[in-house]
């Protein structure tokens, strides 16, 4: 009994969402409880933002407590809603977290989904979102002094992908060709009407997803001999990585073996075809 009085205190994350004519939450400042699925914990630092989402929506969650969450966590949350730059928060929270389950899939969104566009990027905010098919116009290594980052799509449209300094993406590969992003949306505007500033903001190194199976190089992008393998142990490619890196592979798993100098490594190798220009 007093579980379904507890519930009946629950609103929806969609009521948290809902903003004036500014982009400001009409909550703002009340105290509310909400559930749903950890979708990010402690990957952009230990007090958050962490966020957490229903079936329709997500809300940022900032506070110590969110170091004890993890993604997947089913919670019951309460705390005051708050607005910094943009970004609707829940802060100073309570956390009772049920079970751990399967986070979310993420939705597919549009490299125009996330432009700005009369608030209509604001369903997305705090969303764990997949946008497919971009590439990131910069090369090198993600730094921890650069934070923003421009990814483009087939159509040239383009926006900002956020590398927040404390994941494990620093210092990592910035993956070239056509690569699957997944992250959080979130927004950075400094001021009102709070209707600009979105980006994606990938969790962790494992949220590029190369289309052709390389992301973190390492020695790899030096290496001087490549040599590909199918899952059945035939030869298909023996050359430089320089040529490599455009080399049409078929649908399947491949087994490559990279030499640098007197080191080898070897990768396992998942293509996926890109039917997107396909009619």
């Amino acid at each position: 009994m007093w579980i379904i009085l507890s519930l009946l205190n629950i609103i929806p994350i969609a009521d948290i969402r809902e903003n004036d004519a500014t982009g400001k939450p009409l909550k703002e400042g009340e105290l509310v409880e909400i559930t749903g699925i950890i979708t990010a914990s402690v990957q952009f630092g230990d007090r958050g933002p962490a966020t957490i989402q229903d079936s329709s929506f997500g809300v940022a969650l900032y506070d110590d407590k969110v170091s004890s969450l993890n993604i997947g966590d089913s919670v019951i949350i309460s705390g005051k809603v708050t607005l910094y730059n943009g970004l609707t928060e829940l802060t100073s929270i309570t956390v009772n977290v049920l079970e751990n389950l399967t986070p979310p899939d993420p939705e597919e969104i549009t490299v125009n989904d996330l432009s700005e566009r009369d608030g209509y990027t604001e369903l997305y905010e705090s969303k764990l979102v997949v946008i497919r098919n971009v590439t990131i116009k910069e090369e090198g290594i993600f730094k921890d002094s650069v934070y923003n980052y421009t990814i483009e799509d087939k159509n040239g449209d383009t926006a900002l992908i956020y590398i927040d300094k404390d994941t494990d993406i620093i210092g990592k590969e910035i993956p070239q060709g056509s690569v699957d992003i997944i992250g959080v949306v979130s927004q950075y505007d400094r001021s009102s009407p709070y209707w600009e500033g979105y980006e994606l903001k990938p969790r962790m190194y494992a949220d590029f997803q190369s289309h052709h199976g390389i992301v973190d190089k390492g020695l790899i992008r030096n290496s001087s001999v490549v040599k590909v393998f199918d899952i059945n142990g035939r030869l298909v490619y023996n050359g430089k990585y320089a040529d490599f890196k455009d080399y049409n592979l078929k649908n399947g798993i491949y087994f490559s073996v990279f030499k640098y100098k007197s080191e080898l490594s070897v990768k396992k190798l998942i293509v996926v075809e890109d039917k997107s220009n396909e009619d």
